[in-house]
């Protein structure tokens, strides 16, 4: 098995490579299906081998098809979480810093995935993430918001039966859920979790709220090279960003600016 966990397009040669040498690939780089998904998925069919996810609500699909397969499923449900900043005003969300941005709390990310989760341009990129390993279509690839990080995805088959993966947010459980897959080994050193008292909520994810999530169904609709240019102009957006040049409100506009050109 290989592991790509990087940060960017740089990931795509290394996980065709693999591919081509026979070697499952436990996937933790967005940027690989979003810019080559259809590629990546054709080789990767080709050569039998398996694409596993390491990202969480991708992981979370991934286990809960043990309990039926791809062509049963009727949706699937991608979680996401609330912070503060959709509680936010348009101009509190102008006068934000990157500091500002990356103080979290749940998940620990560098800068780019930080701010990407923030503008839900890394949402965008999981929905076409699941287009590609799902072999979904994108009205079959549901968003919700899920405030207490307990449930990381869902699918819904076709008989109504919906099954999630629950379970402490910590990326160690997925990490070692690929590497030894299809065991499970023990994880330590991750906090117990007690579900007594606890609850599950989840609401829709208004789209006037999270702009940045109707790009990653645009860049479906468009199709061909919608994806990586998607990924191109987030990444040209952020660097603005982080540089002070522009102001966290302009990176959505800027890049859907740049989806509409296609």
């Amino acid at each position: 098995m290989v592991i790509v966990a990087v940060v960017g397009r740089v990931g795509i040669a290394p996980t065709l490579a693999a591919i081509r040498a026979g070697k499952d690939v436990a996937l933790a780089t967005k940027e690989v299906l979003v810019a080559a998904g259809e590629e990546v998925m054709k080789e990767a069919k080709k050569n039998k081998v398996k694409i596993i996810p390491i990202d969480s609500e991708h992981s979370a699909i991934f286990q809960s098809l043990k309990a039926g397969k791809p062509k049963e499923i009727k949706n699937i449900y991608l979680t996401m979480g609330k912070g503060k900043i959709s509680q936010m005003s348009k101009e509190e969300k102008a006068q934000l810093t990157p500091e500002m941005v990356l103080e979290r709390k749940t998940w620990v990310m560098g800068k780019k995935i930080g701010i990407d989760s923030a503008t839900c341009i890394n949402k965008a990129f999981e929905v076409i993430e699941a287009k590609w390993l799902f072999d979904l279509k994108p009205e079959q690839i549901k968003v919700v918001i899920h405030p207490e990080y307990l449930c990381h995805s869902m699918v819904e088959f076709v008989d109504g039966s919906i099954m999630a993966e629950l379970g402490v947010a910590e990326m160690k459980r997925y990490v070692e859920y690929d590497m030894f897959y299809p065991q499970r080994r023990e994880v330590k050193n991750i906090p117990e979790i007690n579900l007594v008292g606890k609850s599950l909520s989840f609401e829709a994810a208004d789209l006037d709220k999270f702009p940045g999530l109707k790009l990653g169904y645009l860049a479906l609709e468009k199709g061909g090279r919608a994806g990586e240019k998607l990924h191109e102009a987030d990444e040209e957006a952020v660097r603005k960003f982080i540089a002070g040049e522009i102001k966290f409100t302009q990176i959505v506009p800027l890049i859907e600016a740049e989806m509409r050109k296609i």
